[in-house]
Order: C-alpha cells, then sequence, then structure tokens
C-alpha cells in the first residue's frame, strides 16, 4: 500500500507526464502538418507555373518542351517526379520515377478541381498534386507533380526523439520537484509522527512540537495536543482514583480481618468457624488484589522506585524455590533447582523476590498432579546478562493468548480462569524486571507447559 507521500508523487507525475505527452503530441502534428502546407504550396505554386508554360507551348514544335518544365519543377524543390497525361491516361510526359509504380493509381479518373494526395513507392512518402491543364476551354491533359516527403519524415523522426528524450527527462525532474515539495511539506508532520510514537501511558506530559506556519498540520496538531492532554488527564484521574481507593481499602479489610480473626477465636461451632474461615481466604485475596492496584497505580504514576543493593542472585533463587516448596508438596508437584554459579547482580532484593514467587506460583499452580518445576540460573557474560528459567509441564498457554499474558487482569482460556489469581501479577512481575532494565520472555505449548525467561543485566543500565 503506499503512502500519501507516494500517492502525491504519482498523481503528480502523471498529471505532469500527460500535459506534457499531450503538448508534444499538438507540437508534433502542428509542425507535421505545417511542413507539408509548406510542401503543398511549393507544388501548387510549381503546378501553376507549369499550367501556364504548357498553355504558352502548346502549339510549338516540339511539344512539352522537357528543358523548360526540368528547370520549372527543380527550382526549390528536392526529389521531384513529373508527369503529363492525358485525360484518357495516356503518358504525354513522365520521368523515369513516375512510370509504373503510380500508373495505377489513375485509372478512376480525375475530377475538374485539383487534387492532392500522400503515396509510397521506392520506400519514400511523396505529395502529389494533380491538376486538370485546360486549354482553349477543354481539359487536354492532367498534370502530375510530386515532392519527396523524405525531409519531412526526417524533421519529424528528430521531434521524435527528442520528445522521446525529454519526456523521461522532463518526469524524472517532475517526480524529483515533487519528492522535494512533499518533502518539505510533510517534514513538520513526519516530526508529530516521531514525537507522537513517543508518547505512551508513561509519558503523556510530553506534546507535539508544532511547526511556525499556522497551516492545516498546525491545526492538526493542535488538535493532538489538545487529545492528548485529556487523555493524559482522564487516565491521571482513573490512576489517582485506583490509588486513593486502593488506600483507602486497606484499613477496613484490616479491621475486618481483625474482627473475623477474634470471632472465630471465641466461637466453637464447626459450621460457623468454617464459614469464617472461608471469609478469611476471601479476605485474603480481596486484600492482595487492593495491594497489586495499589503497587501498579504506583507503577504507572512512576512512584516506585528500587532501592538498588548487591543482590546475590543464586541465594534468592534459592531461597523463593525453598518457600515454595510446602505449596508445591500441596498439589503434588516437584521443584527442581539448577544453578549454575553464585552470580551478584544490583537490583532490589525484595522487587526480584515478588517476581521470583509470583512465576514460581503460576508454575505450579498450572502443573497437573505429580508434575515437575524446574528452575535454572544460568549467566551470559559476554552478553551481560544472567537468565532465570522457569519452567512447568502444565496446562500451557494457546499461541493467541500468549501476547496478552503480561496484561493487567488476564484470566486466559477457562482451564486457568477457573483458578485464583487477580490477573495482576504477571503485570507487576513485567514491570519491576523492566525497572531493572531486564525483560520477560515466553515460550508455550498447549498441553506441554510454559517456559519463563527473567534476563537481567549482570551490572546496572538502567537510566
Amino acid at each position: 500500500m503506499f503512502t500519501i507521500k507516494t500517492k502525491i508523487i504519482l498523481a503528480y507525475s502523471l498529471a505532469f507526464g500527460l500535459l506534457v505527452t499531450a503538448f508534444a503530441l499538438i507540437i508534433y502534428q502542428g509542425i507535421a502538418d505545417a511542413e507539408i502546407a509548406k510542401l503543398d504550396a511549393r507544388l501548387e505554386s510549381h503546378a501553376d507555373r507549369l499550367q501556364t508554360e504548357l498553355e504558352e507551348d502548346y502549339q510549338q514544335p516540339g511539344f512539352p518542351l522537357r528543358s523548360e518544365l526540368d528547370s520549372i519543377v527543380t527550382e526549390g524543390l528536392h526529389d521531384v517526379r513529373i508527369r503529363l497525361l492525358t485525360p484518357e491516361n495516356k503518358v504525354v510526359f513522365s520521368d523515369s520515377g513516375f512510370e509504373a509504380p503510380s500508373s495505377v493509381l489513375w485509372k478512376s479518373g480525375f475530377g475538374s478541381k485539383p487534387q492532392i494526395i500522400s503515396l509510397k513507392w521506392n520506400h519514400r512518402r511523396y505529395r502529389v498534386l494533380q491538376l486538370p491543364v485546360e486549354i482553349e476551354n477543354r481539359v487536354q491533359f492532367i498534370l502530375q507533380v510530386a515532392g519527396s516527403m523524405h525531409e519531412i519524415e526526417e524533421a519529424k523522426e528528430d521531434l521524435q526523439l527528442l520528445f522521446f528524450t525529454v519526456i523521461p527527462a522532463g518526469l524524472l525532474l517532475a517526480g524529483l520537484i515533487a519528492y522535494f515539495i512533499t518533502s518539505l511539506a510533510f517534514k513538520p508532520m513526519m516530526k508529530m509522527v516521531r514525537a507522537a510514537e513517543q508518547i505512551s501511558a508513561a509519558n503523556l506530559d510530553a506534546r507535539l512540537e508544532l511547526p511556525r506556519a499556522h497551516d492545516e498540520v498546525h491545526q492538526l496538531g493542535t488538535a493532538l495536543n489538545e487529545m492528548i492532554g485529556r487523555i493524559d488527564k482522564t487516565i491521571k484521574g482513573q490512576r489517582q482514583f485506583v490509588a486513593d481507593a486502593s488506600h483507602e481499602l486497606r484499613t477496613p479489610l484490616t479491621i475486618i480481618r481483625g474482627e473475623l480473626e477474634a470471632a472465630a477465636a471465641s466461637i466453637r461451632k464447626p459450621s460457623v468457624k468454617e464459614n469464617i474461615t472461608t471469609s478469611l481466604s476471601e479476605l485474603d485475596h480481596l486484600s492482595k488484589l487492593v495491594s497489586d492496584l495499589l503497587t501498579l497505580a504506583k507503577l504507572d504514576a512512576e512512584r516506585v522506585r528500587l532501592e538498588v543493593s548487591s543482590v546475590r542472585l543464586d541465594e534468592l533463587v534459592v531461597d523463593c524455590v525453598q518457600a515454595a516448596r510446602g505449596v508445591a508438596k500441596s498439589k503434588g508437584v516437584t521443584l527442581r533447582i539448577y544453578v549454575e554459579e553464585a552470580l551478584e547482580i544490583p537490583g532490589d532484593h525484595e522487587k526480584l523476590k515478588s517476581v521470583m514467587f509470583n512465576l514460581l506460583d503460576n508454575a505450579i499452580k498450572y502443573s497437573a498432579r505429580r508434575g515437575v518445576v524446574s528452575v535454572s540460573l544460568m549467566s551470559n557474560r559476554k552478553a551481560g546478562t544472567s537468565s532465570i528459567i522457569i519452567s512447568d509441564k502444565g496446562i500451557g498457554i494457546p499461541e493467541a493468548e500468549q501476547s496478552k499474558v503480561f496484561g493487567r487482569f488476564y484470566r486466559g482460556s477457562q482451564p486457568r480462569s477457573k483458578s485464583d489469581g487477580s490477573g495482576l501479577g504477571l503485570a507487576i512481575a513485567q514491570r519491576f524486571v523492566e525497572l531493572h532494565g531486564g525483560r520477560i520472555a515466553l515460550k508455550s505449548k498447549p498441553g506441554k507447559g510454559s517456559t519463563f525467561t527473567v534476563e537481567l543485566p549482570l551490572t546496572s543500565n538502567r537510566t
């Protein structure tokens, strides 16, 4: 698909090419017609003089006088043929060029008026004037005078060559001019496009640079800046609402938990105690959801800062795996760990631990009973990175959904959506890893499991 800029250049070049071609055709035809008219005028002039000479010498001995006829014809004309016939088509006088090829042309007879036609013989084109010669009020002869069109044909060929050279050159020049003009016209717009590509939900305070000229592009940029401002205001309002709501919910949730725990301690009836336990479990889920929402709100507002220290990544991975063994054992899942070497990186210990727990929890949650979850820690000194690889043999993720797993509130397909979780864990984990200058990658096949790879720099490369 062509861009607007390309379409403008093509349209301009096409219009210019059609205009130049039409102009060239008009000139070409005009010059050709003018040259033929000039040749016809000369033929008529010579034919008139020949007719006069014939009328004067009609009764003289030796008629027709070849020398006098030749002197008139060759004066000012090149490659001329003449022939004199009776009305019965009997040749009275003819030069060598007019004999056999043209005899067929006059069998139909002639009218009383002069006629001019174009003919071709001996590989050349001629204009032929045939004129009835009246003597004593009676048509005595038919005079035919033919002038070569060779020079006209050469001029036309030269003109064609000129046009075939000039028109493509003109089209190329028109294309270059159109490209230059459109580049100047689109330059401020392309700057706005590049600036717009850099604007995201994280930096809606940025605005497009407006061109100096108050034209349509300036109006477009102004409208876009106003729209970005409205979006910025709306998103900030939503973030503030989420942050405020999450913050305000934490206190009543804490109070409710305390009251339920106190009630559970004082009540002995098993059915009521079970109901309170279930309520506490749901309350934990709600509290985690509120905590995750508050964390995301802080991340969106860029109020989360890393508390960077030296982190022994191998020890962190081992500690997280050991802490998760209880949950894994309750599900009948085996945890395996492989640490290539001791690694120390700059990072936020608590946030990296949160990432590990989230990925381990998902791997255990979606593994089948008696399944295996593998955790590996490896390094690539040449690339300056470390990799934590967490693999399971669980239900896997369909390819169509893999690009969505790091989205907020993603619950996925039916088997996954039945499990506990808010759908915010991976979104938070990805943001924490990105704050460290790293990335999370996913590979998965339905029915064969999933592999999450956390790649972190060995040295700090955060801006």
